[in-house]
């Protein structure tokens, strides 16, 4: 598993998507609607989190652990954003009553989107097989 890319991966996410979620929130206030602000929170934040992954993906180095350490980068990431302690990060509010349903909701969008993201950009090959004048 690389350190690195987990550390890097789960902070870059918490705080990205931390910040699309507050300016999702201040936007939606004015809206005087919990489901606009519900929605409008989970389309600002989404795109950030694919995108966050995507770019700290492509520069990582191709492994066969790299599917693991992505995925344990999504649920760290998620276990750390602040908003989902409550059961109010993404969309899973507005479909499911309960804040522990909600929570469950949540993740599996959140690691959804973090696997899509991850699955559709491809990694740098690994060190072992280049050259070594590539290496440098």
């Amino acid at each position: 598993m690389d350190i690195g890319l987990l550390v890097k991966l789960s902070l870059g996410l918490v705080v990205t998507a931390l910040g699309a979620w507050l300016i999702a929130v201040l936007l939606g206030l004015s809206a005087n609607s919990v489901e606009a602000v519900i929605v409008l929170r989970t389309l600002l934040t989404l795109p950030v989190v694919l995108l966050m992954t995507r770019v700290l993906v492509r520069r990582a180095y191709d492994s066969p652990r790299l599917l693991r350490t992505i995925v344990a980068a999504a649920l760290v990431s998620y276990a750390l954003w602040l908003p989902a302690w409550g059961g109010h990060g993404l969309i899973g509010q507005l479909l499911v009553d309960h804040s522990g349903a909600a929570y469950v909701v949540d993740l599996i969008i959140w690691v959804g989107a973090v696997l899509v993201a991850a699955r559709s950009v491809e990694a740098r090959p690994s060190r072992r097989h280049l050259q070594p004048y590539q290496a440098a």
